[in-house]
């Protein structure tokens, strides 16, 4: 698998493309089984409602139910 790069203002982020829906048949498992908890980070300003409709809508119900918000305080700006 090669890395793909997303380069933006403020950094570039290195990362490698799965297709876990692929890698899921291949092992002969749900998505569900695999995402244990599905964590929203304390700086996102994603709405987690929306997120669990998405979730639902495109057939992942039960991963909609494990979504939390973290725990981890906001790191300190400079």
């Amino acid at each position: 698998m090669q890395p793909r790069y997303h380069i933006s203002n403020e950094r570039i982020k290195k990362y490698y493309p799965v297709n876990l829906q692929k890698l899921c048949q291949i092992a002969d498992t749900q998505m569900e089984e695999v995402v244990t908890e599905l964590i929203v980070g304390p700086e996102s300003t994603q709405s987690i409602p929306i997120l669990q409709d998405y979730l639902r809508d495109m057939g992942y119900g039960k991963l909609a139910e494990k979504i939390t918000h973290s725990a981890c305080p906001l790191r300190q700006k400079l």
